[in-house]
């Protein structure tokens, strides 16, 4: 496509609206979209959640018991709690458990609460009314139950989950380059832990990648949150994966483990994509992880080979853009937000520090200021809150024929072929 202009979404939980990208006549502009996948119907999900993994349905498992947890994440992921929820609910009710015996958990680890717009979004308006829904304290109401296994840190875990007869979870699964794809035991570990357990997690990413994209088996990550989640008695976990919009694309359930392994598969054939190597400039949009700009890094993941300079996306002196609609500002981390104990300039991240070396960056961020995006990438990252003077520093930058490569959904998008541990 040449003078083409590509639409990409944007603003997840916001409207999910588009983006309307233009540019100059004569660039080589190619979408690289994955491969994406219709959104599941209602009684879809009904469906998927009547036919569990390894374990008995859910009103079985409910069966007798005087209390249940559910554990869900928050709006930095696209979960649909909301669509999830009212058939889970209604199994448990068919089972003799009353509003009052569920508590729901927004399980956002280190991540900042929800107020009562966001819970809305994300767990429907009649749910808030009806149960009661907390949020997770990383510092206060944890039991122990032991050492994190090869972490030197004790696994405390929200006490009333912990202390719940029946606990259940609703997770997204998104790749993630700690343990190969998110969701299912990562609610647990590190999402429903005190902040020493989540400091010993995050504390292998700061130096280096720990993991390769979308490879779970193996993965010694992965292990330890599954270890966790275990010893907390997660006995039911939903594992949602997601299409180009940020809706549930295939829904897998049951008991923790052959559930996440049943989505992690789906997810590896539904998020792979075309990648290309040495762009001028490449396109990176953080939808459906682009409500906070503290999680725009992860527009990046679909960048997978990033220490084998052959496979790099964009050439040595190219120009990254990264998109992110931040619709709720710079968002909260309590181990990585500046000034906290464990944040690191982004271009130093051991992670990222290689893709950012030698290559311009900037960034479309209207939800944040120019300050705000110089203390977290550095001096050299340049600030734009609209697409028009954004493409305007691109002109600077490649006055000439350019080959620009778009990922529309880069936070989801993994580059194929996929792994297949």
């Amino acid at each position: 496509m040449a003078g083409a202009a590509v639409s990409i979404p944007w603003r997840m939980w916001y409207g999910e609206d588009v983006l309307r990208l233009t540019w100059p006549d004569g660039w080589e502009v190619g979408l690289r979209a994955m491969r994406d996948a219709p959104t599941m119907q209602g009684g879809q999900i009904r469906e998927a959640l009547g036919t569990p993994l390894g374990s008995a349905p859910l009103a079985e498992l409910a069966a007798g018991r005087k209390s249940c947890c559910i554990l869900v994440d928050d709006l930095t992921r696209p979960t649909p709690a909301a669509r999830v929820l009212p058939p889970m609910l209604e199994a448990l009710h068919g089972a003799g458990l009353s509003e009052g015996d569920i508590t729901i958990i927004v399980a956002s680890g280190a991540h900042g609460a929800l107020r009562r717009a966001a819970l809305a979004k994300k767990l429907g308006p009649e749910v808030c009314d009806r149960y009661y829904v907390m949020r997770h304290d990383t510092h206060q109401n944890l039991v122990s139950l032991g050492e994190i296994p090869g972490m030197g840190a004790e696994l405390r875990v929200n006490r009333f989950f912990a202390e719940a007869d029946l606990k259940l979870a609703i997770t997204g699964v998104i790749p993630h380059f700690m343990c190969g794809l998110s969701g299912g035991a990562k609610i647990v570990m590190p999402g429903a832990c005190g902040l020493e357990a989540i400091a010993a997690t995050h504390r292998h990413t700061v130096d280096g990648p720990p993991a390769r994209l979308g490879v779970v088996e193996g993965n010694r990550m992965r292990e330890i949150m599954e270890e966790c989640a275990r010893r907390a008695g997660l006995r039911f976990c939903v594992c949602c994966v997601f299409n180009s919009r940020g809706e549930t694309a295939a829904l897998f359930c049951g008991a923790p483990l052959p559930a996440h392994r049943a989505a992690a598969k789906a997810a590896r054939r539904i998020y792979a994509t075309p990648v290309d190597y040495g762009a001028d400039v490449a396109v990176f949009n953080a939808f459906p992880k682009d409500t906070e700009f503290i999680q725009a890094l992860a527009a990046l993941d679909v960048w997978a080979e990033r220490e084998d300079p052959q496979r790099a996306l964009v050439r040595p002196g190219g120009t990254i853009v990264i998109i992110t609609a931040c619709s709720e500002g710079l968002g909260a981390h309590e181990l990585i937000e500046y000034g906290r104990r464990q944040f690191k300039r982004r271009d130093r991240h051991g992670a990222f520090r290689d893709v950012f070396a030698g290559r311009s960056l900037l960034l479309l961020a209207p939800g944040v200021g120019p300050v705000t995006v110089e203390r977290y990438y550095g001096p050299r990252a340049r600030h734009f809150r609209t697409w028009r003077r954004l493409r305007c520093a691109l002109e600077a930058l490649h006055p000439g024929g350019t080959r620009v490569r778009v990922y529309p959904t880069s936070a989801l998008q993994m580059p194929a072929p996929c792994e297949a541990g």
